[in-house]
C-alpha cells in the first residue's frame, strides 16, 4: 500500500490518500474494568481513542445472567459472541448465538441478552457511536479481576440504573 502513515504519536493519520482522525494500532492491553449487575466490563477502546466514533469493551456474563430488555436510543450495537451460548431477543426475534456470532442491534431497537451456557460466556461489544460505555462506568463498581466482579453479591441498584438512563438516551422495558 502506498501513502499510508500510522503512528501512535499522530493525531491525523493518511491511508491511501484519505485523512483520519485518530487512525492508529493500539497496543494490547486491559482497560479499566468494572463490575455491571454481577458481570465484569472492560474498556478496550475509549470514546478519547476514537474521536468519539466508536468504543469497544469486553463483557464477560455469568450463567444466567444478562441486562434487563433495553432501548438504546443514540447508539447502534454490536455484540460479537467469543465464548459461550447466548439468547439474544432483538426486536420481537429472539436467537441463540454461540462462539463466532455476530449480533447487530440498531438503535431504537429493543433487546437483550442472556448467556444460556453453563460456565461465564464472553462477547466483544462495540457501540457506535460512542459515549453509551460512560453509563458502565456510571453504575460500575471498579474491580480488578472478574473473580473480584463475580464475588459481588450485592443486589443492584435498580433506581440508579433508572435514574441515569435518560442521560445516556436509555429506556428499560422491565
Amino acid at each position: 500500500m502506498q501513502n499510508q502513515t500510522m503512528s501512535l504519536n499522530d493525531t491525523m493519520t493518511t491511508m491511501n490518500g484519505v485523512v483520519h482522525p485518530h487512525l492508529f494500532p493500539l497496543p494490547a492491553r486491559t482497560g479499566k474494568m468494572v463490575a455491571v449487575l454481577g458481570d465484569l466490563y472492560t474498556f478496550l477502546i475509549s470514546t478519547e481513542e476514537t474521536n468519539g466514533a466508536f468504543a469497544t469493551l469486553e463483557k464477560i456474563i455469568r450463567p444466567q445472567n444478562g441486562p434487563p430488555p433495553h432501548i438504546h436510543h443514540g447508539n447502534d450495537e454490536t455484540l460479537y459472541v467469543m465464548e459461550g451460548i447466548f439468547s439474544f431477543l432483538v426486536g420481537d426475534q429472539t436467537v441463540t448465538a454461540e462462539t463466532g456470532t455476530y449480533v447487530y442491534v440498531p438503535r431504537g431497537t429493543v433487546h437483550t441478552f442472556t448467556n444460556i451456557g453453563p460456565a461465564a460466556g464472553r462477547l466483544l461489544v462495540t457501540v457506535t457511536p460512542s459515549g453509551f460505555e460512560k453509563y458502565f462506568e456510571a453504575i460500575g463498581t471498579p474491580v480488578h479481576s472478574r473473580e473480584e466482579a463475580f464475588a459481588m453479591n450485592e443486589a443492584p441498584d435498580i433506581e440508579r440504573l433508572m435514574a441515569l438512563a435518560p442521560a445516556f438516551n436509555l429506556e428499560f422495558r422491565m
